[in-house]
């Protein structure tokens, strides 16, 4: 019975507790002004996620800021997740190139230690709290790093992961509170050789340091700490320089989908943009599928080319707000031409015979309500595209006056465009 009762208890911690994390959590150290923001559809990273936390960080002189926004995901999902910085400095970095996610992400600026042989600021660090909980169990922490700028640029060391009770300590942490710990080398530095080597480009795109290899990011793989402190601790001693400015950090669950690769990488059977943790594939315009995921496929997509016309489905297919025979594209189109049926032009009586009784037939429809002509075209004899006593004044001047004959078709049975308006319903005998 006691190994029953262990059983269960086991079945319930497993399947009660909280499920693990599955967004990625991006955060980008940056100015509060907001010149540097990533907006949310916006992907950057090594790991390319969107959603990325636009964190202000102004440089708080040793004290301690904690921020109180709301940290989320890449799936838009809001986390538990706390973040609080302390460092006496930290400046925009100076040789990013370009403006694109990646590149602003970079240029912000974040916590840097700062050294002078006077006035010593060498301690920086940035504490999140919750970690499990909003990112998983396990999780791969990646430190973006710019030179730090100051008096002489850049910067190398050890940049530390230490769990709760390390930070704001002053120093960095030792013995058994270290986790994990990497070298880590700056670009664009006079101490590691890469003086006017762009801390970052998209030409170069992200480089991992470490001890011997001057980069932009540092990455920390299999975390587990729940309160997680990042302490980067510099190396080199000249006097009167800051040195490495943390500008982003993003914790990535174990198994996320890695975005670009060709690989399934968390094994849910969809591969990079195709899968939801990425930002959407394009559109590719003649495969018949919505690749990017907005009820749009190939012409239909306002990503691709209009389709053309379809001019009998009820639906304005090239998108320009003419649906069918109403958009020019249809105008010569079997199924927008008007069937055309030939008349005498002044026959308004329909006996394909011009005279006195269609002037007669044509004054009794408009003023004694006598039958309606079966060919609107016929009865306007003048061809002004009207019905009106100056037709049967028309058709009496032609013919006891000597004036103007009807216009075409007159005085043979024929047919004229330019008569669609009134139109005609039938024409006489002799015509058909």
């Amino acid at each position: 019975m006691k190994k029953l009762f262990a059983l269960l208890a086991l079945f319930t911690a497993v399947f009660h507790s909280s499920p693990a994390f599955a967004g990625t959590i991006s955060v980008s150290m940056t100015e509060p002004n907001g010149q540097f923001d990533l907006e949310p559809q916006e992907s950057a990273g090594v790991v390319s996620s969107t959603n990325w936390n636009n964190v202000p960080y102004s440089p708080n002189q040793n004290g301690r800021t904690t921020i109180g926004q709301a940290i989320f995901d890449s799936d838009g999902e809001e986390t538990p997740l706390g973040l609080t910085y302390r460092a006496w400095d930290g400046r925009n970095s100076g040789s990013v190139v370009g403006n694109d996610p990646n590149a602003r992400m970079m240029k912000g600026k974040g916590p840097s230690p700062f050294n002078s042989s006077s006035d010593p600021h060498t301690y920086a660090a940035i504490e999140l709290t919750n970690c499990n909980a909003a990112a998983g169990a396990v999780y791969d922490v990646y430190v973006y790093i710019n030179e730090g700028i100051g008096f002489t640029t850049g910067s190398y060391g050890t940049m530390y992961l230490s769990g709760a009770g390390t930070f704001g300590s002053g120093g960095p942490p030792s013995g058994a509170s270290i986790a994990a710990r990497t070298g880590y080398r700056t670009l664009n530095s006079n101490f590691t050789g890469t003086g006017g080597v762009p801390v970052y480009s998209a030409a170069r795109g992200f480089i991992r340091s470490n001890a011997s290899t001057a980069g932009n990011y540092v990455l920390f793989e299999g975390v587990t700490l729940d309160t997680l402190t990042i302490t980067p601790w510099m190396a080199n001693d000249r006097s009167n320089f800051h040195g490495v400015g943390m500008t982003g950090i993003q914790l990535v669950p174990a198994n996320a989908e890695i975005c670009g690769n060709g690989a399934d990488d968390d094994g849910d059977g969809d591969v990079d943009c195709e899968d939801s943790d990425c930002p959407a594939c394009p559109e590719i315009c003649d495969n018949g599928v919505d690749d990017d995921g907005d009820g749009g496929v190939d012409c239909q997509d306002r990503d691709c080319p209009a389709c053309p016309e379809i001019c009998d489905n009820g639906i304005d297919d090239d998108r320009d707000s003419d649906i069918d025979c109403d958009d020019d594209d249809c105008a010569e189109t079997a199924a927008c031409l008007v069937a055309l049926v030939p008349f005498v032009r002044g026959d308004s009586n329909g006996d394909a015979e011009v005279n006195i009784s269609d002037a007669t037939f044509t004054l009794q429809n408009l003023f004694l309500g006598g039958r309606e002509p079966d060919c609107n075209n016929a009865a306007d004899a003048n061809g002004d595209g009207m019905i009106n006593i100056s037709d049967p004044t028309f058709s009496l001047n032609h013919l006891f006056l000597g004036g103007a004959p009807m216009p075409a078709p007159y005085p043979e049975c024929g047919t004229d465009a330019g008569d669609e308006v009134l139109g005609c319903e039938s024409s006489p005998a002799r015509c058909q």
